[in-house]
């Protein structure tokens, strides 16, 4: 273990899963220990408490399904993450946008600047080794506003890195596949996408409830700890957001 103090940090939260509340920073990392998460929002809500990944190209990636390009996928990650709005998705039948990683994940969240026009349908999939095919989620985005929005999900059982050679894109990352299957009137723009996994998850935790998350102990000795590197953040998710909501990590410097 770690010879630096055991510290605690407990603070408000009044996003869905968004703010990192605790990072490293530049060249350092945290052992975290434990994580808890206080449900204020007036009901109950699905809850978790994830990592929320560092913006890097190698590590994921984001782009248009262009159905008039040959492979569909034409990446934009450099430009969304450094804080260049893109063109999420066209007023084409079947363009959409494809999320890719190194890790599996479990949370995609966006920030819309201009809302979709009209009455869109979306699908969602993930690649399964041989085709994508329909995600179950836990949320997901049936109508593009102008405001944060997520799609998250229990990763599948069956998801493998990889993609199709028609849609393109990195073959050694996990892909999320999102379509407009009738067309959108107005192209909706994107000024920021956030990927993250979950580290726990629980359903219908109840106002007024807690979760909380500890790493298991390690033969039984000491407390086991979960790395969290230089670039990542500890996210909680809220399915209702909410100023009252709190979440509490305890953790070491490294």
């Amino acid at each position: 273990m770690s010879s630096q103090a055991l510290q605690s940090i407990m603070r408000g939260y009044n996003e869905k899963g968004k703010t990192k509340v605790l990072s490293p920073g530049t060249g350092l990392q945290f052992e975290i220990f434990e994580a808890e998460i206080f449900n204020r929002s007036g009901g109950a809500i699905d809850a978790g408490i994830g990592v929320r990944y560092g913006d890097t190209p190698a590590f994921w990636k984001a782009g248009n399904i262009d159905v008039s390009a040959t492979p569909d996928y034409v990446d934009f990650t450099d430009d969304i993450q450094a804080g260049t709005t893109v063109d999420l998705i066209s007023t084409t039948v079947n363009d959409g946008y494809l999320i890719q990683c190194k890790d599996l994940f479990s949370l995609i969240g966006l920030t819309i600047s201009q809302a979709e026009g009209g009455s869109p349908v979306y699908t969602i999939e993930y690649y399964n080794g041989t085709a994508y095919t329909s995600l179950t989620t836990v949320e997901t985005i049936s109508a593009y506003t102008a405001t944060d929005l997520y799609h998250v999900f229990i990763p599948p059982h069956d998801w493998v890195a990889g993609t199709t050679a028609a849609v393109g894109g990195d073959s050694d990352m996990y892909s999320i596949k999102v379509v407009a299957t009738t067309a959108t009137s107005q192209a909706v723009q994107c000024d920021a996408i956030w990927i993250g996994r979950f580290l726990a998850f629980t359903e219908a935790l109840a106002d007024n409830g807690t979760y909380k998350w500890t790493v298991p102990n390690v033969g039984g000795m000491e407390p086991g700890c979960h790395l969290l590197e230089s670039t990542e953040g500890i996210i909680p998710y809220f399915g209702t957001a909410n100023a009252g909501n709190i979440v509490r990590v305890v953790y070491k410097s490294r």
